[in-house]
């Protein structure tokens, strides 16, 4: 099941946008996953991996629904996961690398416009919509990138995650830091044979090479979509296989996510504060209408100062620094 850049078949695809998932034990978020994005796609390829839940059966009962729109796809070969010697020294095309899984997942769409989705993504409809609308007039040298942001569960309560690369550390970080989004190549593309994913050597994550097109157009609006991730009660680690993999590159990281206290992330309201640019309104609303409902983190009323002081700190050095 290797795959090269000629078999994205450029001079064949039609009009239009199509969402490609990747997908290994999803169930527990995916049907909400692919509600709140289907009525924005042309198309919505499917492709699932070894699973050992019910992830296939929901990826062929949407196929049912939607026959002229969805089509699922297996990927069988065992795919190592992040973090692993093998992710970091396999050939980009070997079918055990996250990159040929995502390649061959999207050599499947066939359509101009293509945007990766998760399978614990949740679309904020009206942002989303305005994106896929800009996205339509994409020039093939551009492409625009959504923000999402990333939610996480903590002792029962809804939070935002600090930013998973900074392992969720608090201090310096939660004043004007990289804001607790994701993002990069969770973006609308115009499909070409350098839109294609190649293997970090460091980490052995997939990196879509986007930073070949010239120009990115970046969506500043409220966030596009909400990462559930965190939400999971492993925090989505589960396809790391940590306990198979002592020697994975994501083992501290690991520790540091799944040991994170209140102190240690964001309320909705102070990240509301804190990133006022990235977020105008939080969608947070949107989970109850998928039956997730988790009480929201209010952040106590010294936190409400204490936010606002770093804000107004942060303001004060990037006038300094400008």
């Amino acid at each position: 099941m290797r795959v090269v850049p000629t078999d994205l078949n450029i001079k064949l695809r039609q009009p239009g946008i199509s969402g490609f998932m990747r997908l290994k034990d999803e169930e527990l978020y995916l049907d909400a996953a692919i509600a709140s994005h289907i009525e924005f796609l042309d198309e919505l390829i499917l492709v699932y991996n070894n699973c050992t839940d019910s992830t296939p059966e929901i990826c062929r009962k949407w196929e049912a629904l939607y026959p002229d729109k969805v089509t699922v796809y297996e990927y069988t070969p065992y795919v190592y996961p992040v973090g692993t010697v093998e992710s970091r020294t396999l050939p980009v095309d070997d079918e055990g690398t996250l990159a040929n899984f995502y390649n061959y997942s999207l050599s499947k769409t066939t359509r101009k416009i293509a945007i990766k989705i998760d399978g614990d993504h949740i679309a904020v409809p009206d942002v989303f919509l305005r994106a896929a609308e800009q996205a339509r007039e994409l020039k093939d040298n551009e492409w625009l990138s959504l923000r999402g942001a990333n939610l996480f569960e903590c002792e029962g309560q809804l939070y935002m995650s600090n930013g998973y690369g900074n392992q969720l550390t608090a201090g310096s970080h939660r004043r004007g830091g990289t804001p607790p989004i994701t993002g990069g190549d969770h973006a609308f593309f115009v499909v070409a044979e350098d839109t294609w994913h190649e293997m970090d050597p460091i980490e052995g994550y997939e990196i879509l090479m986007l930073h070949k097109i010239k120009d990115t157009v970046i969506s500043y609006q409220p966030v596009a979509f909400l990462h559930l991730k965190g939400v999971k009660h492993d925090k989505g680690m589960k396809n790391w296989e940590l306990d198979r993999y002592q020697d994975s590159s994501r083992q501290p990281w690991a520790q540091a996510v799944l040991s994170a206290g209140p102190s240690e992330l964001l309320t909705l309201g102070e990240a509301e504060i804190l990133y006022p640019n990235y977020y105008k309104k939080y969608p947070y609303r949107l989970l109850e209408k998928y039956n997730i409902n988790l009480p929201y983190a209010a952040p106590s009323y010294a936190k409400k100062i204490t936010a606002r002081w770093h804000k107004c700190l942060h303001n004060e050095e990037s006038k300094l620094t400008h």
